[in-house]
């Protein structure tokens, strides 16, 4: 690396690391928070596993739903007994919100996109309502403005998921006797009617009395664990919330993305500063492989110096680190009538006045490398092509970085090649 690219690397390096670092911190929350768990919550109803929809709702859950509805199309309803998180005012002069927890009951439509119809711009009319008492109270479930008219016209879970969340409260209803899903345009599509007056006075319930009274009233940690303790232990139904599933999602995913990022991260710094990549490719095809590397094409000699010209060739060969004393014989053929435009009674003869030695009809331009002549030899060549590569090399050496065709052109051209060890 040039010392020019050394302070920027650096600083690149720095740069990127700390970047990763910060990615690879906050990712996994971002992934879980802005779209696994709901992913999650959606998988597990589909796949009839009821339970992790439920789980990471938060708070406290029965797993054995209190009704459970599957349709033969597919989809259906479920709802569960919970505990579930809210926030109220902290207190007189206290501005600041709390954390409570409170008895509550959640429950999912899942499946019914094509048939439930909820999205509609204006007078959507779209909502659920809750048998209490022989009455119907309504329960908003509209919380989305996708037309950013300020009116709510869709349910976000139910765009991307197509399932509509339920959480209904003691505070609001006390009991019920049922549920009607309503539509777009006002009308009943679903109506579950529940064998018994679904309230609050059940073991699962009753268990959750002494959590919930210490948590409202702030008791210290030690306090609560205990108390939940007493409660998971009262029946094995009764569930706290987890993420496992979700965060396990959520660390695959950012792990694979960190990867992802580190990859192209070295890959552009070794393309800006160190070429490593590109060497190590070139090892591995002409060395470990030994693919011969493609030629560069040689420049069809010049039209402006004409045909009829000599041009002064010179081939060296380096045979340093080698120990190579010994004398290297290189040849082409002139190929006439790629060359010239020339029939074949009137082709072109070389003769020894040109520095080629003549071979029968053909003319070969020979170099003799010798160590007397520290492997340089120059000739004085008619322009033209030349091809036929041959060599003569002692065993154990070869010749690397000849040109398999010749084309002579110009006043002047120098071949560099080098002399090596065979490793076959």
């Amino acid at each position: 690396m040039k010392r020019s690219k050394i302070f920027p690397a650096i600083l690149y390096f720095v740069f990127t690391f700390l970047v990763g670092i910060f990615i690879a911190v906050f990712l996994p929350a971002i992934y879980l928070y802005s779209g696994l768990l709901l992913d999650t919550m959606s998988d597990g109803l589909y796949s009839g596993n009821y339970e992790e929809a439920i789980k990471v709702v938060g708070g406290y859950y029965d797993k054995e739903p209190v009704y459970l509805r599957e349709f033969e199309k597919g989809g259906g309803f479920v709802l569960f007994e919970t505990a579930t998180l809210s926030s109220q005012d902290a207190g007189a002069g206290d501005e600041e919100q709390k954390s409570i927890l409170q008895k509550s009951h959640v429950g999912f439509l899942f499946g019914v996109k094509d048939e439930y119809q909820t999205d509609k711009a204006s007078d959507n009319k779209t909502n659920v309502l809750v048998t209490v008492n022989g009455e119907d109270k309504s329960y908003p479930i509209l919380d989305a403005d996708t037309d950013g008219d300020g009116n709510p016209d869709g349910i976000l879970t139910y765009i991307e998921k197509g399932l509509v969340l339920l959480e209904l409260t003691q505070k609001e209803f006390s009991q019920m006797e049922g549920l009607k899903f309503v539509d777009c345009d006002g009308n009943v599509k679903y109506e579950f009617t529940f064998d018994a007056p679904i309230s609050y006075d059940t073991p699962f319930f009753n268990d959750l009395n002494d959590i919930i009274a210490g948590f409202n009233a702030a008791e210290e940690d030690s306090v609560l664990v205990e108390k939940e303790k007493i409660f998971l232990s009262a029946n094995e139904n009764n569930k706290k919330y987890s993420y496992e599933t979700a965060e396990k999602a959520a660390d695959k995913k950012s792990t694979r993305t960190v990867i992802i990022y580190f990859v192209v991260v070295y890959v552009l710094a070794d393309f800006l500063f160190t070429h490593f990549i590109i060497k190590f490719i070139k090892f591995l095809l002409f060395k470990v492989f030994k693919i011969k590397p493609k030629e560069k094409p040689m420049k069809v000699h010049n039209e402006s110096f004409g045909n009829d010209y000599y041009c002064a060739v010179t081939l060296k060969a380096d045979n340093k680190d080698t120990g190579f004393d010994q004398t290297i014989t290189v040849s082409y053929r002139k190929d006439v009538f790629e060359a010239f435009d020339e029939v074949k009674d009137e082709a072109y003869k070389p003769s020894a006045e040109d520095g080629i030695k003549t071979d029968g009809d053909d003319g070969a331009l020979v170099f003799v490398l010798t160590p007397e002549e520290n492997y340089e030899k120059y000739l004085r060549v008619k322009a033209g092509t030349y091809g036929n590569l041959q060599t003569e090399v002692p065993d154990g050496y070869q010749v690397e970085g000849l040109p398999e065709t010749l084309i002579v052109d110009g006043y002047k051209k120098t071949i560099t090649v080098k002399i090596v060890r065979r490793e076959d």
